[in-house]
């Protein structure tokens, strides 16, 4: 779809940051930009730093039963809802698509994955 998580957005500033262990899979026609820079930054301090490649494709794997939009999908990853007060917030109309086990499940596996 063009969506990328704030995980995978990470990944591409690794390696453009040079980070130890990331090597570029393209040339790199100049060195990082500041903007770049402050973004690698963030994202490093969010929980997208402490998130994994095959971990985010377990999680969207397992949540596939659960009946969520790409960029539901999407913001949850971003997120980590903890709560049922997040998902709510994230989910459009849950109340109505989702069953108050779905959002407990969805919850248990942000905990699982993420």
């Amino acid at each position: 779809d063009g969506l990328l998580t704030n995980y995978e957005t990470l990944d591409l500033l690794r390696e453009r940051t040079a980070e130890p262990g990331c090597a570029p899979t393209y040339p790199q026609p100049h060195d990082p930009f500041p903007t770049e820079m402050q973004c690698y930054d963030a994202l490093r301090r969010s929980c997208a730093g402490e998130q994994d490649r095959t971990n985010v494709a377990k999680f969207i794997e397992a949540i596939e039963p659960i009946a969520l939009m790409p960029a539901e999908v999407l913001q949850v990853i971003n997120i980590k809802p903890r709560s049922a007060a997040v998902v709510h917030a994230v989910v459009e109309r849950c109340a109505s698509r989702l069953s108050a086990d779905e959002v407990e499940d969805l919850i248990a596996l942000v905990e699982q994955f993420l």
